[in-house]
């Protein structure tokens, strides 16, 4: 039976976790993570253009964010990743997510901006060629419970995020589709703020409608991220100035980030060779007692992984600004696409292939209305 969480969490997409970083430990991880953000706000500082306001990203941008801890933290401020391996935030992850293990994705924060930029828009975190389709999310989560979880841990009292409970369980409503037509930047009808204390933990579904109502420049520190199922690789270096558990935990999730990343080519090389008995087994050792949802969810996550390094191998990608090429291969946590080294396992001719196989699954999955099609399906179209 599912835990009061994971039943609250399915039906209204969201979680709060009050007291997560106890009273007596937020002073230090406010020092923490503010040391984190000098350090990204002299990078920014240096690497504001001649157009630019002094101190770049955190003078103009509308919410500046500190990217990722684990590339900034010292001595001082390892508290800011370690964070994340806390309880109750890995207790609540491995809880609330469909497999054995929480591993912490993206560790950034989400910072005021130094004037008033007003709301952004209502979204899901979900684009149209990242992820799988949101109908299928949907399957997948009833099914076997999400893969993915996204966390707002405020480190002082924070009501600028509004959510629509439930919203992640169906499509926008016409109503929803109109207004966010006319404007997307003021409240949705079942709208409503979650309103954090200092040291509450928000857990929402990324796929859930979302909105940030008001970017001032009031004081905001909210460490954001995501824990998921499968695991990310990293340089380690920075673990020297971790505790040794938690260095061995990110040495860990390394080796695991090592062995999915070469399960995901053997999924690959599968479609390639039409073996379809080669591909089944690598997604079930993907993730281990998937459902058919589950797996055709994992399938669609493949096939963006499979753009991405059809992507990378096209001529004169190279050349193309730094800013086109991250639009161009930009890929959801949840998506396997593991880089340009991982693109330089295939050949030219093979990422070719690969795309035009899987495309034949994407077009299908994302279209409007969906077309339903089973793994039997897909393998079948690869000889077409």
């Amino acid at each position: 039976m599912p835990s009061l969480n994971q039943s609250q969490l399915r039906r209204d997409g969201y979680v709060i976790v009050r007291n997560v970083i106890p009273a007596d430990r937020l002073d230090d991880v406010r020092e923490a993570c503010e040391g984190v953000l000098d350090r990204q706000r002299e990078i920014w500082r240096q690497e504001a253009g001649p157009d630019d306001l002094p101190g770049g990203v955190w003078d103009m941008r509308p919410q500046p964010r500190v990217p990722e801890f684990h590339a900034l933290v010292g001595a001082e401020t390892a508290l800011a990743v370690e964070l994340w391996l806390s309880e109750p935030v890995m207790s609540i992850s491995r809880e609330l997510l469909s497999g054995p293990e929480a591993v912490p994705m993206h560790m950034m924060m989400m910072c005021n901006p130094r004037t008033d930029h007003g709301p952004a828009k209502w979204h899901r975190d979900i684009g149209p060629l990242e992820v799988a389709p949101l109908w299928l999310l949907q399957e997948e989560l009833a099914e076997t419970g999400p893969r993915y979880l996204q966390w707002n841990l405020p480190l002082y009292d924070d009501d600028v995020l509004w959510v629509v409970p439930g919203s992640h369980r169906r499509l926008n409503t016409p109503e929803e589709d109109r207004q966010l037509a006319d404007d997307p930047r003021s409240p949705l009808p079942g709208g409503m703020p979650v309103e954090l204390k200092a040291g509450d933990g928000l857990i929402y579904l990324h796929s859930m409608l979302h909105w940030g109502s008001n970017y001032s420049p009031k004081l905001r520190r909210t460490v954001h991220g995501g824990m998921a199922v499968h695991a990310m690789p990293r340089d380690t270096g920075f673990t020297r100035h971790l505790s040794p558990a938690a260095a061995a935990a990110f040495q860990t999730w390394n080796r695991r980030a090592a062995e999915q990343r070469d399960l995901t080519a053997q999924a690959l090389q599968g479609v390639l060779d039409g073996d379809a008995e080669a591909f089944r087994t690598a997604l079930e050792r993907l993730h281990p007692g998937a459902g058919p949802a589950s797996k055709l969810t994992l399938t669609a996550c493949l096939a963006e992984a499979a753009r991405h390094i059809y992507l990378l191998k096209q001529p004169g990608f190279d050349d193309l600004p730094e800013a086109m090429q991250r639009q161009a291969t930009h890929l959801h946590p949840l998506t396997l696409g593991w880089g340009p080294a991982f693109a330089d396992r295939f050949s030219d001719a093979e990422a070719d292939e690969l795309w035009r196989r899987f495309d034949w699954l994407a077009q299908r999955l994302h279209a409007h209305p969906p077309q339903r099609v089973t793994l039997d399906q897909f393998a079948a179209s690869w000889g077409s």
